[in-house]
């Protein structure tokens, strides 16, 4: 996708060192189809059309030596969001678990009170900030809804979901970028503070 660490437009690769994992993914891309032992294709297992593009793979495959840059790119710009907003009451930042290293693929704050969260997009989004939702729970889909998942709420996702926002996370946000974002975020708390 294109808002990844790095892209192909869609689609991607699988890596494994297991033969049997290997043929059985080479099916399954292609309908379930394989060649017999006459050359023959033969539909052996319900598959999918997963097969990428030459192109895709060559933008992908041109995007790989950059990939440890893009990365670095990325983690410079949580940087900076944290150090600007890890002080600000009202909003909670994710955390990077010890022995983890995040390539940060989305920046995902939270409002601490979930009736700011709509208004903080709202107010985001007046001023030419660009900001979304990742991600809605699945069961709250109306096609889960329908099959069987009409009465699920999740306690924690629910929380999530009402307060989470994604803001603009990518190699090329430049640090004037992210300070006016930054500021925007605090200016909405300054001006809510006094209502």
């Amino acid at each position: 996708h294109p808002v990844k660490s790095i892209t192909t437009g869609e689609g991607g690769a699988i890596l494994t060192s297991d033969a049997g994992y290997y043929r059985k993914l080479l099916s399954l891309r292609s309908h379930g189809i394989h060649k017999d032992k006459d050359g023959k294709n033969v539909m052996t297992d319900l598959g999918y059309n997963y097969r990428i593009t030459d192109l895709q793979t060559a933008l992908g495959s041109s995007q790989l030596p950059k990939l440890d840059r893009f990365i670095r790119s990325r983690r410079a710009v949580v940087s900076r969001y944290e150090k600007a907003l890890k002080n600000l009451k009202g909003v909670i930042l994710p955390n990077e678990l010890a022995g983890n290293y995040s390539a940060w693929h989305l920046f995902v704050i939270r409002t601490a009170d979930f009736k700011m969260r709509d208004r903080l997009v709202n107010w985001l989004k007046s001023k030419g900030v660009g900001v979304n939702f990742h991600y809605p729970a699945v069961y709250a889909h109306p096609y889960w809804r329908k099959h069987g998942f009409a009465k699920l709420a999740l306690l924690n996702e629910e929380i999530y979901q009402k307060s989470c926002l994604t803001l603009p996370c990518y190699p090329t946000l430049t640090a004037s970028e992210i300070n006016f974002v930054c500021q925007t975020i605090k200016n909405f708390f300054r001006a809510y503070s006094k209502k």
